[in-house]
This record gives structure tokens, sequence and C-alpha cells, in this order.
């Protein structure tokens, strides 16, 4: 059996300028931590392996801050870049189906019905604003919240977002317009017909009777 066309499909928009920022700033933090921490844990390391004397600490923390800046920014420039051109919302009659990727790299796949969705808005943070940007979120209750580790938050986000797609593009009155559309043909069908007012009688023409004329 051949699969419906979806009524709308959706995939973000890899802007690579947008990109280029977030990837120098996750590169920034992330050779912070990686010479913190990952200098730190080397160093024990080849003190450990009795290699210490021949490493300086100050190289072990410079080795890995140019790693950290060679690699990082780039890792994440590319690891954006083949997740968005997997990444699709496909909206059909009572349901969506979505693939999209968890800290960029865990695939996830999934199909929501209509029903149990609860909200759609639009929000952008200020580095999409500059590009035109925004992120579509449908909140799903039913759905685990996105953040990191396994604690209970009532107040996090719990569904599917979509994220980096152009502002004047309207996707959010497009997605509640594809999940209104059934229904509300559903309720005009369901509703009766209006009455139509009745026709008044019309008298019927005097119909010319002929007189015998006396004479």
């Amino acid at each position: 059996m051949q699969k419906k066309k979806p009524l709308l499909t959706i995939r973000p928009v890899f802007d690579s300028g947008l990109v280029s920022v977030e990837a120098l700033l996750i590169g920034a933090a992330g050779t912070v931590g990686l010479v913190l921490f990952g200098g730190t844990l080397l160093f024990l390391l080849l003190t450990l392996l009795g290699l210490g004397g021949l490493v300086s600490a100050s190289g072990v923390f410079i080795f890995c801050f140019v790693i950290g800046i060679a690699l990082i920014p780039a890792g994440y420039y590319e690891a954006k870049k083949r997740a968005y051109r997997r990444t699709a919302f496909l909206f059909y009659e009572s349901h969506f189906e979505y693939q999209d990727f968890r800290f960029l790299i865990t695939r996830r796949r999934g199909r929501i019905r209509y029903e149990d969705i609860s909200n759609i808005y639009e929000r952008g943070n200020t580095l999409q604003g500059h590009r035109t940007l925004t992120s579509v979120y449908i909140e799903v209750p039913g759905m685990p919240h996105r953040g990191i580790g396994i604690s209970y938050n009532p107040n996090a986000f719990r569904g599917v977002y979509i994220p980096d797609v152009k502002e004047k593009g309207n996707y959010g009155d497009k997605i509640i317009a594809v999940i209104e559309g059934p229904q509300q043909t559903a309720a005009d069908n369901a509703s009766p017909a209006p009455e139509q007012p009745p026709t008044p009688n019309t008298p019927a023409a005097d119909t010319p009777e002929s007189h015998d004329s006396e004479d």
C-alpha cells in the first residue's frame, strides 16, 4: 500500500553564519573544559605511568588547548550539518512523523498523534533573531523532557521542537492549520444543513372568465 504524501514537510535551515558562531562559542567552552579537566587527568595519568618528567604540566595544558581549538568547533559544525540533512518533520491528516538528532549524534524517530498535542508556539534566541530564524515548539505532555540527566523537572519542555526555520514561514500557523483542517471538516459534516426558509404560497393567477354579454 502506497503511503500518503504529507500535507506539510518542514526541514531546519542550515545557516552557515549562525552555526559558525555557535561553533566558536561551544568550542571556547569545550576548550576550557578540556584544558581544566582533560589536561589535569592527562598529566596525572602520565605521572602515574612515570612519564611526568618527560612532559611538563604546561606542555600538557597547551596540548589540550590546541586540540580543543582545532577540533571542537570543526566537529560541531560538521555534526550539525550532517544532522540537519537528515532531519525532517512530516505532517499528515491525523499525525506527524519526525526524525531528529539528540545532541546532534543520537537519532530519534517518532510518530505523534495530533490529539496528544497540548500547545504549539514559536520561540527564538538572540542569535536566531539576527538571522531571521526561529524554532517551533510542539508540546506533548506524555513525552520525556529533552534535558540532560534523569532528574524530574515539571517545568521542562516535553515534546518535539523544530529548530532554525524561517520566521516569515509562519510554520506554527501552518501546523495548526493542518491539525485543525480535518477537525473543521468533520465539524462541518456533522452540523445539520441550515433549514431553507419556507417558500411563500403564490396565489394562483386570476383566470379570465368569459361572460355572456346581454344584448
